[in-house]
């Protein structure tokens, strides 16, 4: 294993054996989560370049579409809720009249 110069300075600057060893082994550590770091970074650089480029070669009507779908889901699920929520105010099923419904059907 090599040892730079940097990293024997950092041995140097400890007080016993003990101490250097754990600075040289703090350095060699920060240096592989820098690098580590550094990897993941340009891959998520990579990857959202990719999507903006894929995004770039679509046309807007298919964009549009997309979009429009996404919407319309929210939109449908929006109405049923309301329905059901118009339907059951229209039978008035609320759970305090189901139960006096039921305690005058028990009498």
């Amino acid at each position: 294993m090599q040892v730079s110069n940097e990293e024997k300075n950092i041995c140097e600057t400890g007080n016993n054996g003990f101490k250097n060893h754990t600075n040289l082994y703090q350095y060699q550590n920060e240096q592989t989560n820098t690098e580590k770091i550094s990897k993941v970074s340009e891959d998520l650089l990579n990857k959202t370049t990719e999507v903006f480029y894929k995004i770039e070669q679509m046309n807007d009507e298919k964009i549009k579409q997309m979009i429009e779908s996404r919407i319309g889901k929210v939109v449908a699920e929006d109405k049923y809720e309301k329905m059901d929520y118009e339907m059951q105010s229209s039978l008035n099923i609320t759970p305090s009249i189901q139960t006096s419904v039921f305690k005058k059907s028990e009498v």
